[in-house]
């Protein structure tokens, strides 16, 4: 044994060893070579990306804030008046907005909704008539509200007085909205109309608040200097005031749904994409 592996060596091979590759006997793949990138591939592939950008940016309107770790810009604002309107509303995901209609100023709070509740109340009256066993209804109307909850809560010192102050703007909307007369606060009440917006659902719905109530959760931290806890909870009740009377032809106004827009974005969003899998598809040799 000990001979022939000192032969084998001096041959330069082992016994079993494997007879060494003369060539590559793996299978070859018959996948074409991708071509080279071309500057027209790239002028393409730049098109489509620039057609989605512009195309998601019209879709919602401008940037969407977020709350982040330190500051939430939609928190900081505080009650836009008629010249901030503009200006000062901020993109959400889903808007929640109070307009005072009577003084022509806006409060808006993080979309943090839950609960929402809508109830229509039709009213009858039964009338009675002597000799007759059933009683007649008769129709006299109906009341439609809305009911939801949100939260508020501030992200840090800087957003706390804001919030408060928009608290406070939200509780005046239950309490006169002014005093018309010669004598100031002795004139006649003018109640406090309010156009609520709750995403495209209620859009700038002409009503008032029925009920408001604001609950501070037990675990809440509070700011020790302003003596203020950091987050509150709000329950809404609101009456909506009908502005036209809905016929039986004519039964699509209850909700300000925009699918028109939302639709037309979409597709414009879905050709922009359709367009940089193209050029992604000529990129890769027509593959």
């Amino acid at each position: 044994m000990a001979t022939d592996i000192r032969s084998n060596r001096n041959s330069g091979r082992y016994v079993g060893q494997r007879p060494a590759r003369t060539s590559d006997t793996r299978p070859q793949s018959t996948q074409t070579r991708q071509r080279d990138l071309t500057i027209p591939d790239i002028q393409r592939l730049g098109q489509g990306i620039d057609n989605l950008i512009i195309d998601i940016t019209n879709l919602f309107s401008g940037p969407i804030k977020t709350p982040g770790t330190t500051s939430d810009v939609i928190n900081e604002r505080g009650v836009l008046e008629s010249d901030t309107i503009d200006s000062g509303t901020v993109r959400d995901q889903i808007q929640l907005l109070f307009d005072d209609t009577t003084n022509d100023n806006r409060i808006q709070f993080r979309a943090t909704i839950t609960g929402i509740t809508e109830s229509h109340n039709p009213e009858w009256v039964q009338h009675n008539y002597i000799g007759r066993p059933y009683p007649i209804h008769q129709y006299k109307g109906v009341s439609r509200t809305i009911t939801f909850d949100f939260k508020v809560y501030a992200m840090g010192k800087n957003e706390l007085e804001a919030i408060w102050r928009k608290l406070n703007y939200l509780t005046g909307l239950t309490h006169p909205a002014s005093y018309v007369g010669s004598s100031g606060v002795n004139g006649f009440m003018t109640p406090p109309y309010v156009d609520l917006t709750i995403g495209s659902v209620f859009e700038k719905i002409p009503g008032f608040i029925n009920s408001l109530n604001y609950t501070i959760p037990d675990g809440i931290s509070w700011d020790i200097d302003r003596e203020l806890p950091l987050g509150i909870d709000v329950n809404v009740g609101y009456t909506i005031i009908e502005t036209a009377s809905h016929s039986n032809a004519d039964r699509s106004s209850f909700y300000g749904v925009t699918d028109g827009d939302i639709i037309k974005g979409t597709r414009g969003i879905l050709q922009s994409f359709g367009e940089l899998k193209q050029a992604f598809r000529d990129f890769n040799g027509g593959s």
